[in-house]
């Protein structure tokens, strides 16, 4: 079961009523880190750091849309952001679809592209990465490191239907499919009722 600090959180400047639409498995943990970067300027979303410094702190609220469990957390996010559009950025500040893998929005790209062309790497520069790069060997520790953290991934479902398709063919236990029909059974359950909550909301 999910506890009340995993789930999906909302940031709101009510001036604009525009909203970030955010992941967690540590909600608590996770506002403090958004607060503690806008209110210095350094928050990584431009379009969300702008609106603070014009608006200011007094103008934002934090709340939890939904706990969930933190295998669901990726696609519930993307369901929420497509619902309430805040990809559109005359209704919110999400730079990405949703999903710890998503990929960034086309704009946000182009600014990044546009950004690396202007920024010219010296030859010196060049030699110097090359070289660190060469006969590096990861020692035991990092692997172990990446190893846990690649259990740990939490996949999309665009993502599971590709891992699905690659292994078309392959034969599953019954209690892999079982897992799988559980997982899907909740996630339906879970986007259903949290339409009904949005259309109450805008009724």
């Amino acid at each position: 079961m999910a506890g009340d600090n995993c789930g999906i959180y909302c940031i709101q400047c009510v001036a604009t009523g525009k909203v970030y639409i955010g992941q967690s498995n540590d909600i608590r943990g996770r506002k403090y880190q958004h607060m503690y970067h806008l209110a210095r300027n350094t928050h990584n979303n431009r379009y969300l750091q702008r609106a603070y410094n014009k608006y200011g702190v007094s103008s934002f609220t934090f709340s939890i849309l939904t706990c969930c469990d933190e295998s669901m957390l990726n696609d519930i996010e993307t369901f929420l952001i497509k619902a309430l559009h805040s990809c559109d950025r005359s209704n919110g500040f999400n730079i990405r679809e949703g999903g710890c893998n998503a990929p960034l929005l086309q704009e946000t790209k182009e600014r990044i592209r546009q950004s690396l062309m202007n920024h010219e790497v010296s030859e010196e520069a060049r030699a110097k990465i090359s070289k660190a790069g060469k006969g590096r060997v990861q020692s035991p520790e990092t692997r172990e490191k990446i190893r846990k953290a690649m259990k740990k991934r939490v996949f999309t479902e665009e993502h599971r239907r590709r891992i699905s398709e690659a292994k078309k063919g392959k034969p599953k236990s019954e209690e892999h499919k079982q897992k799988l029909s559980d997982y899907y059974r909740r996630l339906r359950e879970e986007k259903a009722r949290l339409k009904q909550q949005l259309e109450e909301k805008n009724k």
